[in-house]
């Protein structure tokens, strides 16, 4: 076979190529893109090949071959010869050369570091995505065999692939989280997929407070009331910023040995030093084997000496080993949970520790608790009214609504102070402060941030008028 360039393949094959990419842009508006699609899945096994036939050709160079000697000049002749049609975009290369070789349409919102998830509803239905909190539409739409291309180029290879005996799949990406349906189980519109990315440029608490997640103030006080030794719990809704918020939080810390615990890993503390160390839940593969718990790497993080513990999303008897060790005296840990209040955080805690095995009674459980946790921090997206002016932040605003303090159990009920609340849209404290027990353990340990009781905002010692003053009240 004839050489093009250095690669096998010659020209009468790259030719063949090329004149039907050229039949492909000479087709204008849905008529082009259809016929784009078609001839993509047509091409798509040809490409394979050629890769196949070239061994210790870099993908890098081989992109570049398919992209610059096929794709471009097609577009390009499209264009010298167009006579009054519309000339194709010069996205038009990208988007041909992405149902080729990438993940398709998908590639260019996988591009896009402002997009933080994509939802995939169904063939033929217009993909969304969400963008700082805001759920928008694209005019990106997928076909059956482009999802089930992308997520088996999303799989490469590795656990089974969706199937009516395997309806659901999860895949893990350097920087994603890819959940996928079968039609089994979504009937109506499946195959469906959401894909939950992850920043490479972690948001900071300077950040937060620019979005308006939580007043400057706020910020601080949590983060020198976690520096000092709180043990923290951030609760609320999916998508509504708890890793988002306690990312934010642990990047704030003075230098501590952090170990954190998650199923995948989501947050992006690289710009740490090396005392980070970051942990991460294994499933079963195909055989049943290699399954590390959530559970098992918290018993085993408490011997790597962590001074902080952080452990994302709670979703099942892990809860007990978390609190277990908040209670053997890991202070200043944080975690995430499904809650929608600080009380109901308190019964979803509970609920979770009873699913592990070999827990104590309720009441143990629930005296664990009350000693463990000293803040629980509610955080949701807030949405616009339907009816009337928006009185509380813009659509889609990721907020904090609610901090309050665990004080302890008198019987089998919680004893809990809101210090501050969500009222007439915004965050404000109550004029409650510290209990006396926690605001000195807090002032006696150790950090380099601003004493918390020089921070003000419904701490003890300072009249209920001057806090309300200080906050515009």
């Amino acid at each position: 076979m004839e050489q093009e360039n250095g690669h096998s393949g010659g020209p009468r094959e790259a030719e063949a190529w090329r004149s039907k990419l050229l039949g492909q842009v000479e087709l204008e508006g849905a008529k082009l893109r259809a016929e784009i699609n078609r001839q993509a899945r047509v091409l798509r096994s040809r490409v394979e090949a050629y890769l196949e036939e070239t061994p210790g050709l870099s993908t890098t160079d081989y992109d570049r071959h398919i992209r610059d000697d096929l794709v471009r000049p097609a577009v390009e002749h499209f264009n010298r010869t167009a006579q009054g049609r519309e000339r194709l975009p010069h996205s038009a290369v990208a988007e041909i050369f992405s149902r080729l070789r990438g993940l398709g349409p998908l590639d260019v919102l996988l591009g896009d570091e402002t997009i933080t998830e994509i939802i995939v509803d169904g063939p033929g239905k217009p993909v969304y995505v969400e963008r700082r909190g805001k759920i928008g539409r694209t005019q990106v739409t997928l076909t059956r065999e482009e999802i089930l291309l992308t997520l088996e180029r999303m799989q490469a290879g590795e656990g089974q692939p969706l199937s009516a005996q395997n309806p659901i799949v999860e895949v893990r990406l350097a920087n994603a989280r890819v959940n996928a349906l079968h039609t089994r189980i979504d009937p109506l519109d499946g195959p469906s997929m959401t894909i939950r990315l992850r920043s490479t440029q972690p948001l900071t608490g300077e950040q937060l407070i620019r979005d308006g997640m939580l007043p400057a103030q706020v910020f601080t006080w949590l983060s020198v009331c976690l520096a000092a030794g709180a043990n923290m719990v951030i609760a609320g809704p999916t998508g509504s910023g708890k890793t988002t918020l306690m990312q934010a939080l642990l990047l704030a810390l003075p230098p501590r040995r952090i170990i954190t615990v998650e199923d995948p890993i989501e947050l992006a503390l690289g710009a740490r030093d090396w005392t980070t160390k970051q942990l991460e839940v294994q499933h079963a593969d195909s055989n049943g084997n290699g399954a590390v718990s959530a559970r098992a790497l918290v018993r085993q993080s408490l011997r790597m000496r962590p001074e902080v513990l952080a452990v994302g999303e709670v979703t099942d008897g892990v809860a007990w080993d978390m609190v277990d060790a908040m209670s053997l005296g890991h202070e200043g840990s944080v975690s995430t949970v499904h809650a929608g209040s600080p009380r109901g955080t308190l019964s979803r805690l509970e609920r979770l520790c009873l699913r592990a095995e070999g827990v104590p009674a309720l009441p143990v459980i629930q005296a664990s608790l009350a000693e463990a946790i000293n803040l629980i921090v509610v955080v949701r997206l807030l949405r616009p009214r339907r009816r009337g002016p928006r009185t509380a932040g813009e659509e889609g605003t990721r907020v904090v609504t609610a901090i309050s303090e665990v004080r302890g159990l008198q019987g089998d009920v919680y004893t809990v102070e809101d210090l501050f609340t969500w009222q007439e849209g915004a965050l404000r404290p109550t004029g409650m402060g510290l209990s006396a027990a926690l605001l000195e353990r807090i002032e006696a340990g150790e950090t380099d941030l601003p004493n918390v009781s020089a921070l003000g905002g419904g701490l003890p010692g300072r009249p209920a008028e001057a806090r309300q003053k200080e906050w515009g009240r």
